[in-house]
């Protein structure tokens, strides 16, 4: 059986490596800009 709090920490963590991912992009398409 899956515990509900080890589904919910593995969507917490891909949501929040997505965001850090986006976040990394944001910041790599700033530095080439300038």
């Amino acid at each position: 059986n899956i515990q509900p709090s080890n589904y919910t920490s593995s969507i917490t963590d891909v949501f929040l490596e997505g965001k850090a991912t986006e976040v990394m992009i944001k910041l790599l398409r700033n530095i080439e800009g300038k």
